[in-house]
């Protein structure tokens, strides 16, 4: 985890583990990025010390695929098959905000995922000691805070069931 008193850097990356590709949408720019079936996507947020987490939505029935919120007093940095990508400019705190540079790194990450696609989901959570998986009806928010593997962000991987979450260690509730 990289911090300072002034910022905090989480990271997240997500994994396509589906079979067809995935439209990821920042809503605060707002940007579109198509993730290929076994592409990434990284978001990082540099936010105050003690804010700032990513908020996902999966929605098969509005088939915005993921909907990725980002909170308003943060900078965000997206990469797509470790690529960055621009991002347009925002109004933060009533001046024009660039994305931050491509200088900071986590391995922290943090985030609130909503899946709304219809029936029970698995979410399995890979980490050193093992691999704890948990059932829940669907429709439920599913948050995870916890630190990757060799210095990379925790990953997010959807699939067609469910999610997996692989990092080194780590809470999911």
């Amino acid at each position: 985890m990289t911090e300072s008193t002034a910022q905090r850097v989480k990271s997240i990356r997500i994994v396509n583990g589906l079979r067809h590709p995935l439209l990821a949408v920042v809503a605060r720019y707002p940007a579109e990025f198509v993730v290929r079936p076994g592409g990434e996507l990284e978001i990082r947020e540099t936010a105050p010390p003690r804010g700032g987490y990513v908020e996902l939505t999966l929605d098969a029935e509005e088939r915005t695929g993921l909907r990725i919120e980002t909170g308003e007093s943060v900078k965000t940095e997206v990469f797509l098959d470790g690529e960055p990508q621009p991002l347009p400019s925002v109004i933060l705190g009533g001046g024009p905000c660039e994305a931050a540079g491509p200088d900071l790194e986590a391995a922290f990450g943090s985030l609130q995922v909503f899946d709304t696609r219809s029936g029970p989901r698995t979410v399995r959570l890979e980490e050193k000691n093992g691999t704890t998986t948990l059932v829940g009806a669907g429709r439920e928010p599913i948050r995870f805070a916890g630190v990757g593997v060799n210095g990379y962000p925790p990953e997010l991987i959807i699939e067609s069931d469910g999610l997996r979450i692989r990092g080194s260690h780590g809470s999911a509730r």
